[in-house]
């Protein structure tokens, strides 16, 4: 796995550490390195500074008027190896990215579309399998509905990386437990349940049903506030014999009567077409953000 260093001046630290580094990384194909990161307190900065850029085979390069005031900055530059330099904000580009047979820089002052998005992962020999614009608004989306205790149901297709894009949420906020419905332990409404109860701090064996419902709504009920919880493949939801008409109508009124959960649903159909219409939790009402793969990009 390729390792790039980004050398950027901290004025535009949100921008890195918030889309750039989140979008490299949910390629799978390289490792980020990032000061905020490696460095530590009680060392010197500059030391720290050559020695995690020398470990890495690319440096790119965030260019703006700032980074070019940095004394740290220029440094990085000045030592980097193999740059790749990304224009951030509009600057006098240094000489050697001006001039004849010059370096061939990434314009990302505008990054809404996916041409230079593109341009940067092929120059980091990375791919990701979706529209970059339309990732970062997919997770930016998904985390102004918990911001707001609201559910949603984020359908994906098999080429997109939608797993990174949940740890980007997570990353960006509080962890939110994650209840993954292909894994095994939630084969059973009791295991799901179970599965359910350890998330919210409850690790004792649930109890047999219908106990474990009760349970379950009693412990999210002495909760002083709205708690927050992905279902990943909720897809398999609908095809386990075990999930019967009450688990579903827990959930449902735990989401909308009692307003103590907020639901991240995360599948390849809607969640409209999963369960008839006078299912329980058909009676949910999830805002639809899709997140759709594409071709790769030859690099």
């Amino acid at each position: 796995m390729r390792k790039l260093f980004i050398s950027y001046c901290h004025k535009q630290g949100d921008w890195v550490w918030n889309r750039l580094a989140p979008i490299l990384r949910a390629t799978g194909d390289v490792e980020v390195l990032l000061d905020t990161e490696h460095f530590k307190a009680g060392k010197r900065i500059v030391g720290q500074m050559d020695a995690t850029q020398d470990t890495a085979e690319q440096t790119l390069l965030v260019l703006s008027p700032d980074y070019l005031k940095s004394p740290y900055c220029m440094h990085e530059m000045k030592r980097a190896n193999q740059s790749v330099p990304i224009l951030r904000e509009a600057c006098s580009l240094p000489k050697s990215f001006t001039q004849f047979d010059a370096t061939l820089y990434v314009n990302l002052t505008q990054d809404q579309t996916d041409a230079p998005w593109d341009l940067l992962l092929s120059s980091c020999q990375a791919q990701l399998n979706a529209s970059p614009p339309a990732w970062l608004q997919a997770r930016d989306d998904l985390q102004v509905y918990l911001d707001q205790d609201k559910s949603a149901n984020l359908v994906v297709d098999n080429h997109a990386e939608w797993r990174p894009l949940l740890q980007s949420l997570q990353a960006q906020g509080h962890p939110i437990p994650t209840i993954n419905l292909a894994s095994g332990t939630t084969a059973s409404r009791r295991g799901l349940v179970q599965d359910i109860l350890a998330c919210f701090g409850v690790h004792d064996t649930a109890p047999p049903p219908p106990e474990d419902l009760v349970l379950l709504a009693r412990r999210l009920r002495n909760e002083p506030r709205c708690r927050h919880l992905i279902f990943q493949d909720f897809d398999m939801a609908a095809t386990r014999t075990d999930y019967d008409h009450n688990l579903f109508a827990c959930l449902r009124d735990l989401v909308t009567r009692e307003r103590k959960l907020t639901l991240i649903i995360q599948s390849r159909t809607p969640f409209t077409h999963l369960f008839p219409p006078n299912h329980p939790i058909s009676q949910l009402i999830l805002d639809l953000i899709e997140l759709k793969g594409r071709s790769c990009i030859n690099r």
